[in-house]
Formats: C-alpha cells, structure tokens, sequence
C-alpha cells in the first residue's frame, strides 16, 4: 500500500524523497528504518501485502487487482470463497495464469495459499514470484496430484525447467508457500517451498539464472480445467491467495 502526500482529496503516491544539497549532489533515499539493530523495522516505502479471498459469486477474478492470462472462457474465476480455473464448452486440458496487478516493492518475496478443495488428480494449481506481468517469465511450485515441483519458466517460449520435487498429499485445509530470500551478503537468492511452514523443496540460484528486470516483480497464481466427453475437471481450488513482500 503506497504513502500518501497532500491534502486528502488530491493525495498522490509519494515515490521518491531525495536527500542533498539539490546542486547535482541529491540522491534517492531507497528506505527510512526505524529501530536500531535486530530491531530496525522498514517504515519507508513499506513492504506491500495482496490478498484475495475469492468473495464474489459466479465470477472472472477481478481486473482491477488482477491481470490474467489464458483463453477465453477457460479463465481464472471465483465462486463464492474458492478460486479456481473454469470451463466447460469445448473439449481441451487448458491453463489459465494471473498476476497481481501492483509490483511489489523488493526482491524478496512471497506467495501462498489455502486448499479449499483437493480437485481432480492431475491437475496441477501453481503459485510464481518474479514474475512478469504476461506470466512469460517466473519461479513456481506446481502441486499436482501428489507431487511438489519447483519449477522455473525461463521465457521467450523455452520449456519450464525442475528445481526440485517433494512428496506431498493434497488436503483441504494445507497451506502451500513459495519463498523468495536474498542472502544479504550475496545477494544471491533461495526459493524455499512450505506446507503449513514446514519446508520441503529448496533451491539456490547460485549462477543467477532467474532473471530480474523491473517488470518482473509480480506475484500470482495458475491453474488447469480439463473437459473431455461433457465432464469437467478442476485444478485443486484456493480457499484464499496472498503474496507481497516478505
């Protein structure tokens, strides 16, 4: 959630504060802490925090806070606290992605989300960080079936490529987390993957493979229907999605 600066009703996002003399000598202030050590706390520009929790009824996910991705009518949707990728015309196992519209405001990130029902083995739901707004780029763990996949999607058509596989059974109620971390002395990053905390795949970009250019600082989700000889299939459906800054 972006500070504001002005008088209420003409309030604009306050994107950057300079400190120096103005002469050629200013330069951008990148956080202000509050706190001293172990304690300090970011208070400026502030961590950013997205949740959706699939309220609406018989309905596409909103365009305001998402972009999705994928072809029409096999979209991301909502139904009533459960989000999930819907279809049912025309036969086809079809994905559909989306991404929060507002970036976040690091590198460091995270995604999760809540199983609201298991859906058909098979079909695999995913959540990505360092993503790019077209879904063409991102770090994702795919659960499909029983299986945990840490998987990379390198861009420009490229196949997806396997960081690491768990075993784990899908059950309403589990909470699946994907982890961006930066080593501060490094900068190198690790994506951790969690069921209700507890870790189970990991993996470090030692060779900076996972690109990170500016527009890739979104967070998302995707999933999969299938329809074959008039039955549909769902992907596992979420009871709640968030992602942000850790």
């Amino acid at each position: 959630m972006p500070y504001l600066i002005g008088n209420g009703a003409a309030a604009k996002p306050l994107v950057k504060m300079l400190i120096g003399n103005g002469a050629g000598a200013s330069v951008p202030i990148l956080k202000i802490m509050a706190g001293t050590g172990a304690g300090a706390v970011e208070v400026w520009p502030g961590k950013r925090v997205f949740r959706d929790d699939f309220v609406l009824t018989n309905a596409y996910l909103e365009a305001t806070k998402w972009t999705t991705i994928g072809t029409s009518p096999w979209l991301l949707c909502q139904d009533g606290g459960n989000g999930f990728c819907f279809g049912n015309t025309t036969d086809g196992n079809r994905p559909s992605q989306a991404v929060w519209k507002e970036d976040t405001a690091t590198w460091e990130q995270y995604v999760k989300a809540e199983l609201g029902d298991v859906g058909s083995t098979g079909l695999g739901m995913w959540l990505q960080v360092h993503s790019a707004e077209n879904s063409d780029s991102y770090v994702g763990i795919q659960w499909n079936g029983s299986t945990l996949t840490l998987f990379n999607a390198p861009g420009g058509g490229a196949s997806t490529v396997n960081r690491g596989t768990a075993t784990e059974t899908r059950v309403v109620g589990k909470v699946v987390e994907l982890r961006a971390e930066k080593n501060p002395t490094t900068g190198i990053f690790t994506y951790r993957v969690l069921i209700n905390g507890v870790q189970k795949i990991t993996w470090t970009d030692a060779s900076n493979i996972i690109p990170k250019p500016a527009g890739n600082k979104k967070v998302g989700w995707g999933a999969r229907t299938n329809r074959s000889f008039g039955s549909t299939k769902y992907s596992p459906r979420l009871a709640w999605w968030e992602g942000g800054d850790i």
